[in-house]
């Protein structure tokens, strides 16, 4: 797991390639080793429910034992190229599922993933221009020139 040779410039790398993608196998059994407890009403009081800690890139980080910005590096070397793409792809992966069918806040993921709702807010491709005004409904509008 851990290479003192690959990088003969600087501290030798925490890990190689494979190193990288068997600490992340130990974070998946981890994580599922390890739940949240959530506080749930009930009619007899509050009960602590063990949910299913959400994967992140961040707390993968923590198992790991690397910063980010190590995690940041690795993700620029051709030879973790393979690697850290697929520890993304399945973070985010199992983030957006979860989110979608509602486990986790949507809204959230989007941000976490960089998924944007683009829109266009135009009229024919030119922009909308004035004023809008919501009128309560049963009231006229004032109309001002």
């Amino acid at each position: 797991m851990v290479d003192n040779e690959s990088n003969p410039v600087g501290r030798p790398r925490k890990y190689e390639p494979d190193g990288l993608a068997e600490i992340f196998e130990v974070y998946q059994v981890w994580r599922l080793e390890h739940p949240l407890k959530k506080p749930m009403p009930t009619k007899n009081g509050v009960v602590d429910v063990s949910i299913e800690r959400p994967m992140s890139l961040r707390e993968f980080c923590v198992q790991a034992d690397i910063s980010r910005e190590t995690w940041s590096n690795y993700c620029q070397l051709p030879e973790f190229l393979e690697v850290t793409s697929r520890i993304r792809n399945i973070v985010e992966g199992e983030q957006i599922v979860n989110g979608l069918v509602g486990n986790y806040n949507g809204n959230l993921v989007a941000r976490l993933s960089s998924i944007k709702d683009n829109q266009d807010h135009t009229s024919g491709g030119d922009p909308i221009t004035g004023t809008v005004v919501f009128v309560p409904q049963g009231e006229k509008p004032i109309i001002e020139d």
